[in-house]
């Protein structure tokens, strides 16, 4: 009897402590930011003054900083730092190459290189916030590396990374929380995952100056008396599901790829897959046709969002974006080179340690966005678009950061705001989460447990 009670004292002691750290663990929202640095000097490389008078010839280069913030009450609390610039500490800067977040993953990574001992090192940070985040580095040396992309097989993460010699190029396979490291034929990338366009004027569509979106080139080939669609420049096929149904959707997409084309996979996560194609003007109004393939109903779908830019972010089934025009296109017939981007009289100009100014990647970048939010779920079908503005004016520095539980989280400059997503089509009202003068370089956030 004594011992039957006993066992029921413990049962229900456990009980209460699993119940007690529970409602002891709460959601927090938590940013990124910063801005990336690449290997075209217009704009990424920020040229610093002298060290002093006496050394006019003398420039060095500017990188940016990067930190993980929490959001405590209505302020930006440092957690972490990912990339370190300080002029002339060149031993310890870490120069921040690209972030990388997915959603469906729970996991962000951050990706900076470090010069020493005469060679450069590559540091990777993982940030796993399925559970209370954690952070995970990893360092490694690369002497031929291009370009690399995050694959998942089996609920598995690998960063691929590409290496380029002088007469081959050649795949390597590093695992997530493993220190296995092995080459790896290029057919793993149809392990490739996307959420698409990360930042807004840090990504580059097109290459021209900036860190490519993330993306897979592909091209439809003849392959044993068929087509088939294969990766950009090798002999690895890519399967795209009901890959003739693409064609039906989009008459431009040749049945043979010529050569001096392609056909950029740009996102791929556990809901859909995406091709984004050439902007398309209907009435004098420009858009964008994205292909889209839904896992859940298996079927491609073209969808036409207005703009001509093709920067979108998926959030699980949502596709996101800033209806951004390419200045060169116009709105309306009329060009855009030159015109001010909606809400310059709010922003700072000057360079911060965080990111150059905004209008400055606009114009360099020869976007015009208007501010113009969206949401698009490709599921229900429901659509929602909003104006982000300040005092009545509107702001083209916004951005969506994230979706999540009907909750939609979005930058105004230096605000960030979260709307309730109600009923699907329509949104509430919108609710201040924290005003800053670092906002304006953040591009990134996650909810975790802590």
């Amino acid at each position: 009897m004594k011992t039957s009670m006993l066992k029921l004292l413990c049962i229900l002691l456990l009980g209460t402590l699993s119940l007690t750290n529970a409602y002891a663990q709460k959601e927090k929202l938590f940013f990124i930011n910063g801005q990336y640095h690449d290997t075209n000097q217009e704009l990424s490389y920020f040229m610093m003054p002298p060290r002093s008078s006496g050394m006019d010839e003398e420039q060095i280069d500017r990188y940016y900083n990067s930190c993980l913030y929490k959001l405590e009450g209505d302020s930006l609390a440092p957690i972490d730092t990912f990339a370190h610039f300080q002029p002339y500490d060149y031993k310890n800067n870490e120069y921040l190459m690209a972030i990388r977040l997915y959603q469906d993953k729970n996991t962000a990574f951050v990706y900076t290189s470090r010069y020493s001992d005469k060679k450069d090192t590559v540091i990777l940070r993982e940030v796993n916030f399925k559970e209370p985040y954690k952070i995970k580095t990893y360092k490694f040396w690369e002497n031929n590396f291009y370009r690399y992309w995050v694959t998942c097989k089996s609920d598995t993460l690998y960063f691929i990374d590409e290496n380029v010699s002088k007469d081959s190029s050649w795949l390597t396979q590093r695992k997530f929380y493993s220190n296995q490291v092995t080459n790896t034929p290029y057919s793993v990338l149809n392990n490739y995952i996307s959420d698409g366009y990360n930042g807004l004027g840090c990504d580059d569509l097109y290459g021209g100056w900036g860190t490519n979106t993330e993306r897979l080139m592909l091209v439809r080939k003849a392959f044993n008396n068929d087509t088939s669609y294969m990766i950009n420049f090798t002999n690895a096929r890519f399967y795209l599901p009901l890959s003739d149904e693409i064609l039906k959707l989009d008459s431009t997409i040749e049945r043979i790829t010529p050569d001096n084309k392609f056909i950029a996979l740009t996102v791929s996560n556990n809901n859909m897959r995406i091709i984004p194609r050439r902007p398309k003007k209907i009435n004098s109004e420009r858009y964008c046709q994205f292909l889209i393939y839904n896992k859940a109903s298996k079927q491609w779908n073209s969808k036409l969002l207005k703009g001509s830019y093709r920067a979108i972010r998926a959030f699980n089934s949502w596709i996101t974006g800033n209806q951004i025009y390419i200045g060169r296109l116009g709105i309306n017939g009329e060009s855009d080179i030159g015109k001010e981007v909606p809400g310059n009289q709010f922003r700072n100009q000057e360079y911060t340690e965080y990111t150059s100014p905004a209008d400055f990647r606009f114009t360099t970048l020869g976007i015009y966005p208007t501010g113009i939010l969206y949401l698009y779920n490709i599921d229900t079908d429901n659509y929602i678009e909003w104006q982000a503005a300040e005092e009545g004016q509107p702001q083209g520095d916004s951005e969506i950061l994230l979706v999540k539980n009907d909750t939609v989280y979005y930058r105004v400059n230096d605000k960030i705001y979260k709307r309730a997503i109600i009923n699907g089509p329509k949104l509430g009202e919108r609710v201040l989460l924290v005003q800053d003068n670092r906002v304006p370089s953040i591009h990134w956030a996650f909810i975790a447990m802590e």
